[in-house]
């Protein structure tokens, strides 16, 4: 309940968990329940590489047996690799100061063709945390292996996070429908974490792909901005001054800052095109859901030290006001 209330002092009406199951839903279907549901949630099914294929059956039942406006399933979450700290993430090529290794995958190709292809045949969008760009080439293999084997749907699947990626790989999001879900406030140039030094995890060339927003909007991908939280905070005024005012920790780094108006949208209606939901929410128009926020601050005219100190003043989700900061 807490949690809840702290998503929607922050202006939240619609969250992903990246982590769920069948007792989550259970848990948070009482809450909805008893009122105590103050964003619409959707969770996944959680498949990893040690469970059976048949784990799929929890997902289509999450999907069968939650169905309301405020809780909802029909996604399967999957880890492809680590994260770029520990050397982790999976890299197509060795780490510069680490030639010892290209990281830790989770799935071997054949087996995450074989669970996307399953997935993808019973009508369920697949999220895959990916952080290194052989991670990233991995699972748009394998959903491309699903476009073969099923042929193509609208199936809007998601890579999470992209924190590098080859040059060859960036047209294929637009090429397989594919959304990049990106945390802007993960990368150094956001202001919270430290750049990493030359030679550091990175090659040059991996620096140049590094976080990078614009270089696949450019190419027609969707982007959906989150935070990843707790990984930050679920603040997404602070995520919006990263992707709008990004630092340049050296000339290797490119340009990806993102406008007003693609940083609201890729909170907003590209998130809620995410979850195949663009009809009904994600804009403040006539016919769609009452989901919306009221701000302490003017966008349009705000700074980044403005923006960093925007405060969500009143949320509303399906028309309830679920914070009230003038109170």
């Amino acid at each position: 309940r807490e949690g809840l209330r702290h998503c929607a002092r922050h202006g939240l009406t619609s969250l992903h968990n990246m982590d769920g199951n069948l007792y989550q839903m259970e848990l948070l279907h009482e809450l909805e329940q008893e009122g105590d549901l103050l964003c619409r949630v959707q969770i996944p099914c959680h498949l990893r590489n040690t469970h059976p294929l048949s784990k799929l059956d929890e997902a289509l039942l999450m999907r069968e047996r939650y169905t309301s406006a405020m809780l909802y399933s029909g996604r399967v979450k999957m880890f492809m690799d680590g994260v770029i700290d520990s050397y982790t993430a999976l890299m197509v090529e060795p780490y510069p100061d680490r030639p010892d290794t290209h990281g830790e995958p989770v799935f071997t190709p054949e087996a995450f063709n074989e669970a996307a292809i399953l997935a993808d045949s019973l009508g369920l969008q697949i999220s895959v945390h990916c952080c290194g760009d052989g991670a990233v080439r991995r699972t748009l293999d394998g959903y491309e292996a699903a476009i073969n084997a099923n042929g193509r749907r609208d199936s809007r699947h998601r890579i999470e996070h992209v924190e590098t990626i080859t040059d060859a790989d960036i047209p294929r999001f637009a090429a397989l429908g594919v959304v990049a879900s990106m945390q802007p406030l993960h990368a150094p140039r956001g202001g919270l974490f430290p750049p990493m030094p030359p030679g550091v995890i990175f090659s040059d060339r991996q620096v140049r792909n590094a976080y990078p927003w614009q270089t696949l909007r450019e190419s027609g991908a969707t982007l959906a901005f989150s935070t990843d939280w707790p990984i930050v905070p679920v603040d997404p005024m602070i995520t919006f001054a990263a992707a709008m005012f990004p630092t340049r920790p050296d000339d290797r780094w490119q340009d990806q800052r993102q406008s007003l108006h693609d940083t609201v949208a890729a909170y907003t209606s590209d998130g809620a095109y995410t979850e195949f939901a663009e009809a009904e929410k994600g804009q403040i128009k006539a016919g769609m859901l009452a989901d919306l926020v009221c701000l302490s601050e003017n966008l349009e005219a705000a700074d980044e030290a403005t923006l960093r100190t925007t405060r969500a003043v009143v949320t509303v989700c399906d028309g309830r006001v679920t914070h009230d900061g003038r109170l």
